[in-house]
């Protein structure tokens, strides 16, 4: 009887018994030497060429505004006025001394004139010293005269808000009646002509982006661009340096304000093992691949050089030959079985 239930007893172990586990399926490449180039991405902030507040130079009350939000402007036209009363009137009495002295240059001139044509000895050496010290004095006063009223109209000048570009009117934060002092920002204008976009990049590219360095925009779409201009030192607060990148045609989705994807491609002096970006499995230490060896995962730490698109450029635990996982790899235990998908 007792070796009865002990047959039973093995025979139900036998049906219950877990399967061996199968092997994990992946898909794999083959590493390869080779070069490849850095690819560096940062995010960027379109800018107009020309932006600027405008202000009046002189305090007071807004005689009128000719713009709102959305209006496009021309280079020169007005804008808004202060209250101009005051230097007004001084411009006006400077235009009226102008016409005085204007006037009594041109009398003594032609009294000068008419001295000159009588014959010596009708007319003494002083009269005619004092015609020619009249003229001399009528000058003098219409040169000062004319200064003075150059000053009242740079005054005059203060107290209007001219576009000192071609633009559109981005905000407006005055109305007629406000009172602005000096200074005060009363009117943005932005530049409708072309744009740029402003990139603070890392360390690692200071020094590597000569103008006309090629560049990418991510727009809807990715745009060609040139490195226009950049910063060869570090902001002393953000550790980053300032890059200003031109595109090479005008595109209407880029807008100033909109922040936009810029992709520099830098080429990395060394070579190494070159495998897909699959291949990497990041983790909380350093990253690593999964070899096949023998049928079997093999967990190897690298150190990547570059990465460019879907490829990086290894110099550390792996050389060519060797055969890397590209999926599958994230579930793989060290030391498990493997089945190449073909």
């Amino acid at each position: 009887m007792s070796n009865v239930w002990i047959w039973l007893w093995l025979g139900c172990a036998a049906e219950v018994a877990p399967p061996a586990s199968a092997p994990a399926r992946v898909e794999v490449v083959t590493a390869v030497d080779g070069v490849l180039d850095a690819s560096f991405t940062y995010l960027g902030e379109v800018r107009a060429l020309d932006a600027a507040w405008l202000s009046a130079g002189a305090a007071g009350a807004v005689d009128w505004v000719s713009v709102r939000e959305g209006d496009p402007v021309v280079r020169g036209a007005g804008l808004l006025v202060v209250d101009d009363g005051v230097p007004s009137a001084e411009l006006q009495a400077a235009d009226a001394a102008v016409a005085e002295w204007t006037a009594s240059r041109d009398l003594a001139a032609q009294s000068l004139e008419r001295t000159l044509r009588v014959r010596d000895g009708v007319l003494s050496p002083f009269e005619r010293e004092q015609a020619e010290a009249d003229l001399a004095v009528a000058e003098a006063k219409l040169r000062g005269a004319k200064a003075q009223r150059a000053r009242a109209a740079a005054n005059l000048a203060l107290y209007r808000v001219d576009a000192p570009f071609d633009g559109v009117v981005a905000e407006r934060r005055v109305s007629p009646g406000d009172y602005v002092r000096a200074g005060d920002p009363v009117i943005r204008l932005v530049s409708n002509a072309d744009v740029e976009v402003h990139v603070d990049v890392g360390r690692e590219l200071v020094g590597r982006l000569p103008i006309g360095t090629k560049v990418l925009v991510n727009g809807r779409e990715d745009l060609p661009a040139v490195v226009v201009g950049a910063v060869p030192a570090l902001d002393s607060e953000a550790r980053t340096a300032r890059v200003r990148v031109g595109l090479q045609a005008p595109s209407p989705d880029l807008v100033p304000g909109l922040t936009v994807d810029v992709s520099f491609s830098i080429p990395a002096a060394p070579t190494g093992v070159v495998v897909p970006r699959d291949a990497l499995v990041l983790t909380a230490g350093d990253p690593r691949v999964v070899k096949v060896v023998d049928g079997a995962a093999v967990a190897s730490p690298v150190t990547v050089l570059a990465r460019a698109g879907d490829r990086v450029m290894l110099s550390s635990g792996v050389v060519a030959g060797d055969v890397v996982v590209v999926r599958g790899n994230e579930r793989l235990a060290p030391g498990a079985k493997v089945e190449v998908i073909p």
